[in-house]
């Protein structure tokens, strides 16, 4: 997808211009790389779903089942309009350079587009535990990477939109953009332009692919040799300086991706093999008056939050753990980088379980947080993703996976939708993301959604015993963190901005 919105690839014949009424549509430009980040193909590549997994759910609870035939049509609409949706991964042979985005010349949206129904009246507990087998279920690497589910029967009438997709395809930013750019503001039908899907010819081979971009590889080279003989030229002419930075970057590099704490016994056993959906929520005003009673933001007051519950967690089985491996994606997406793929960096921390007093944990968090964010290494993975790439086929995901496993818990926050949206005439409610486990035992997922905190909980159901008194403790720990932001007055020159880790 060019600037016009259709571009010629690879096994495709040319794509016509869109008329101006979609070429204006911000979603016509979403997702336009054809070859794959080396992120991206880490992502892809290293995947041993469940354990070690890409899937990423959102569920979205709608007051009322959308009108089927109108959804149907939208995503019609949508597939045509966002050239992702119709695409699949093609591997060159042996994985010597970068996957592609291919269009499917057998696309099907009735494989992607289903609906279910729960025995009435259903409850989220029942959603949830479609979602989870939804989630658990591998995609079919020769399809487009998404499924979307409409689940009906839910209490009162409602019903829910659940959304599978891979993380190769976008990380959480990058998602929120899309569904805010193909969410409707009105229940209304909204009238949308015709866009043809023009035949598709046989798709590209790997060896096509392969030759394509080694051509393009060696177009480059030249530029790469040049740009690679300054570098060195500066290195040279400042030995001192370049030892210094040397060594800082290896000790930033140790601590962006060696383990940060020592595994929790209470969180051994995990693999993977059933993840267990559960939610939480609260007022976004009430969760920005916590951060900001202490100094903090947004983010700082949530992940304080998850460590509390997580810290009662480990008292109830008289588990000492001072500090507990942490994960946190951050955000490295600028408003200059395309929209879709992943633009993250990884930060691996010791969070503190060990300290009670809530507000000392907000700034104690809000402390570490400030410092991963100026790791120079934190793109570290990022950076051993073109070696990891090229490994031996299964070693690259081993070491993907003991990365991973490094970390008992993940949290995340990405801020989400600010005005009402629809779906085929249902309003969005709320919005829950479950995030992947790559071999965390739990990972907390906050999305934002018209002014509440929709919090997604994912743990291995097998590493956590009893999934009630965690959640009992979790919405404890959320419970004081919140109470900070209604018995304390607010420090001047703290941060109104959502949290940094997406």
């Amino acid at each position: 997808m060019g600037n016009d919105g259709f571009a010629e690839d690879h096994g495709t014949t040319t794509r016509p211009s869109l008329n101006a009424d979609v070429a204006s549509d911000p979603a016509s430009r979403w997702g336009s790389e054809r070859e794959m980040s080396e992120f991206d193909a880490l992502l892809w590549r290293s995947e041993r779903h469940p354990l070690v997994s890409a899937t990423v759910v959102m569920v979205e609870i709608l007051d009322t089942t959308p009108d089927w035939d109108r959804l149907r049509a939208d995503h019609e609409y949508w597939s045509r309009l966002v050239r992702r949706f119709r695409q699949r991964v093609t591997e060159p042979p042996l994985g010597l350079t970068m996957p592609m985005w291919t269009d499917d010349p057998d696309f099907d949206l009735d494989y992607h587009l289903r609906r279910v129904g729960l025995a009435t009246p259903g409850g989220m507990s029942e959603l949830l535990s479609v979602a989870e087998s939804i989630a658990l279920a591998p995609f079919d690497r020769a399809r487009p990477l998404w499924e979307a589910r409409v689940v009906e029967g839910l209490s009162d009438g409602r019903a829910a939109y659940i959304l599978k997709i891979h993380h190769a395809v976008t990380d959480g930013l990058g998602g929120m953009d899309l569904l805010s750019a193909i969410r409707s503001r009105s229940r209304d039908t909204t009238p949308r332009p015709v866009i043809q899907v023009p035949e598709v010819a046989a798709p590209a081979g790997p060896i096509d692919i392969l030759l394509a971009q080694l051509l393009q590889g060696a177009e480059a080279s030249v530029s790469g040799v040049e740009k690679l003989a300054h570098s060195l030229r500066g290195l040279f002419n400042r030995p001192r300086d370049t030892a210094r930075e040397m060594a800082s970057l290896a000790g930033s590099v140790r601590r962006a991706i060696g383990a940060p704490a020592a595994p929790s016994p209470l969180f051994a056993g995990r693999n993977g093999k059933a993840w267990r959906f559960r939610t939480l929520e609260c007022q976004l005003t009430d969760l920005k008056a916590a951060g900001k009673a202490v100094g903090g933001s947004v983010n700082d007051a949530f992940v304080a939050a998850i460590l509390g519950g997580v810290a009662r967690y480990h008292a109830r089985f008289d588990c000492e753990v001072e500090h507990i491996g942490t994960m946190m994606p951050i955000s490295l997406r600028k408003e200059s980088d395309p929209s879709g793929g992943n633009r993250l960096g990884t930060a691996l921390i010791a969070a503190p379980l060990g300290i009670a007093d809530p507000r000392e944990r907000v700034a104690a968090v809000s402390a570490i947080t400030r410092a991963a964010r100026g790791e120079p290494a934190l793109e570290a993975i990022g950076l051993v993703a073109p070696v990891l790439n090229r490994l031996p086929l299964g070693l690259g995901a081993t070491v993907l996976q003991k990365m991973g496993a490094s970390a008992d818990l993940g949290v995340t926050n990405v801020p989400g939708q600010r005005e009402v949206v629809y779906l085929a005439g249902a309003r969005v409610e709320r919005l829950f993301a479950f995030g992947p486990l790559p071999g965390a035992a739990l990972y907390a997922a906050l999305n934002s959604h018209v002014g509440v905190c929709c919090i997604g909980i994912n743990f291995d159901g097998s590493a956590i015993e009893w999934p009630s008194l965690l959640m009992q403790d979790l919405q404890e720990g959320l419970d004081e963190v919140l109470a900070l932001g209604h018995s304390t007055p607010t420090p001047t020159g703290t941060s109104e901005t959502p949290g940094g880790a997406i």
